[in-house]
């Protein structure tokens, strides 16, 4: 989408956020949440976001573009190096940076790679967000932001929830949204509107359906498997009401995982896949799905191009 030419001025705030943590820790549904909208994809598994993803909240006096950023960690092959440094041109954009970290599990070795790799001596102002906050009980929340407070690096701290309905800001289901919100304008410089305010998200039509049907891929996969699994959706987008996709995996038998018993798992990664398509595509009505081998893609620089990672 493209930027906006708004001139800057006196009164309005905006400017970039992001949001940075351990895998699975809840930055994409935050997102997700914060925007109204599904901007990121998530599943259960942990490195399910592969690449920033740009989710753009617009109010009355504010631009708010947030980066979510992936889950970063210990690189094993060349997407792990490409995923690390998505985290660190992340934060280099950025005016603000939001740390996540689970209520309901301890700062481990993961998190301190990150405050001392990207946050501990970082000028931008930082918030830690304590997500997940539901399940733990208040005095186990109240010793989680001792935790958090006693690293002596973030200027804030907020817990909050964060799924279910992303349209209700603040409900049982999201929490504290609100005040998250706040800390963060209230930070951010005065500034121009960098996207129109009908936008929001960065993402285009050819990646976000691509995006959507490995949401749907994922689901059942184990976790050895779902780092080797990339969609990528025909140029066309859709032709005569259809829409085409290439499921790519990295070996024979992870090909036949995917596909399963007389097809019984595409046949159902292709319903559940279409579902979600016809919600953001008005003119999609059906979804061919082929599943294809790239060796090794991980390691492949080409590949990983291919795939916009």
């Amino acid at each position: 989408m493209n930027q906006s030419k708004i001139a800057k001025t006196d009164n309005f705030k905006s400017g970039f956020v992001s949001i940075v943590g351990r895998p699975n820790v809840g930055k994409s549904t935050l997102v997700n949440a914060i925007i109204g909208k599904r901007v990121a994809i998530v599943s259960k598994h942990s490195g399910t976001t592969q690449r920033n993803v740009k989710g753009i909240y617009n109010s009355k006096g504010s631009q708010i573009v947030f980066i979510d950023t992936p889950g970063f960690a210990r690189p094993r092959k060349t997407l792990g190096v490409r995923l690390n440094d998505s985290v660190h041109e992340g934060i280099s954009d950025s005016d603000i940076v939001i740390f996540c970290t689970p209520a309901d599990e301890k700062i481990g070795p993961g998190d301190k790679k990150i405050i001392d790799s990207f946050l501990d001596k970082n000028s931008r102002k930082k918030i830690a967000c304590i997500t997940k906050a539901d399940k733990i009980s208040k005095d186990a929340l109240i010793n989680k932001i001792v935790e958090v407070d006693s690293l002596n690096v973030f200027d804030e701290i907020v817990p909050v929830t964060a799924k279910g309905n992303p349209d209700v800001k603040e409900s049982q289901e999201n929490q504290n949204l609100n005040e998250l919100l706040d800390l963060i304008t209230s930070a951010l410089p005065n500034g121009p509107k960098y996207y129109d305010s009908t936008d929001y998200s960065t993402e285009d039509e050819l990646t976000f359906a691509s995006e959507l049907i490995r949401q749907e891929v994922l689901q059942g996969l184990q976790d050895e498997l779902m780092h080797s699994v990339a969609v990528l959706v025909d140029d066309d987008i859709v032709k005569a009401n259809e829409m085409r996709a290439t499921i790519f995996v990295e070996r024979d038998s992870q090909k036949g995982i995917v596909i399963g018993k007389k097809g019984a798992n595409l046949g159902n990664i292709r319903r559940r896949s279409l579902r979600a398509l016809k919600k953001e595509f008005e003119n999609v009505e059906s979804l061919n799905l082929k599943v294809k081998v790239a060796k090794n893609w991980q390691k492949d620089t080409k590949m990983l191009e291919r795939f916009s990672i």
